[in-house]
């Protein structure tokens, strides 16, 4: 796959990918996040927990450009990203995936691959017009990453296949290939695995494992505590929009307020 994603770092590479200083959010008096503060180290997988209600996708929206900081600093591969909006956040190398899965009805699995690598094309609208030399190299260009991506998350046999009759695992790479085709350094996922049993859920862990080998950092929020105590590298716990607390998974998931933010006393 490194040879498709030319921006990556290699997986010994340090420094922070991505840095949180403080921020908060804020909808009229209700405030959704406060002062969460936690750095992401290049090549690792940092998991964000923590019961219903407690922020994690709207922190998620933020730092996707989906929303803005009512207070605080983000920086992306030491870029100060604080305010920039999405086309800017996703030019930083940013990509994600969604918490309710957003294919696009009618295509078909390398298709949908396909539209995730809209932001390096160099062909203008009139050149795919004419079918210039440069549209063709760009379609060859294109079709050839969505093909190595499907063949990285195991779906290069299904690739002529209509999206939406594959299964609810399969759906979910497919977006993860997607996301992938944008080239990312710093890939965000919301719930990769909700609602999916052992069989499903599995495959998805195995797969941040290599994206991890391969130098991208990932940052999943998850409920599932399985997953992010067999894959992740740290865990930061969310609830009432805090940070109660960051640390390696065991022993950041069982600490007792851990514990009472998700089952009460």
């Amino acid at each position: 796959m490194s040879g498709a994603i030319t921006e990556q770092r290699s997986p010994a590479a340090t420094g922070v990918a991505l840095g949180l200083d403080s921020i908060s959010k804020s909808f009229g008096g209700l405030h959704v996040l406060s002062s969460v503060t936690f750095d992401v180290p290049i090549a690792t997988i940092y998991g964000v927990a923590g019961p219903n209600g407690a922020g994690k996708t709207t922190l998620l929206n933020l730092l996707t450009g989906f929303g803005s900081f009512s207070g605080g600093r983000m920086t992306i591969g030491g870029v100060d990203a604080t305010g920039r909006d999405a086309r800017a956040i996703s030019a930083l190398g940013v990509a994600r995936t969604f918490q309710n899965i957003r294919l696009f009805r009618g295509l078909t699995v390398r298709e949908q691959v396909e539209a995730g690598t809209y932001r390096h094309r160099r062909a203008s609208l009139l050149s795919s017009l004419v079918s210039s030399p440069t549209d063709r190299r760009d379609r060859a260009e294109i079709r050839a990453t969505a093909d190595e991506m499907l063949a990285f998350v195991g779906l290069a046999d299904r690739a002529d296949l209509l999206a939406e009759t594959m299964s609810y695992g399969d759906q979910r790479r497919i977006e993860i290939a997607r996301a992938l085709a944008m080239r990312p350094k710093l890939l965000l996922l919301d719930e990769p695995t909700a609602g999916m049993n052992d069989a499903d859920w599995l495959p998805i862990a195995n797969l941040l494992d290599r994206l991890r080998s391969e130098g991208i950092t990932i940052v999943v929020v998850e409920h599932n505590m399985r997953l992010l105590e067999r894959s992740c590298d740290r865990v930061a716990v969310i609830a009432a929009g805090e940070v109660i607390a960051e640390d390696e998974p065991v022993t950041c998931l069982r600490r007792p307020e851990v514990r009472r933010a998700y089952f009460g006393k």
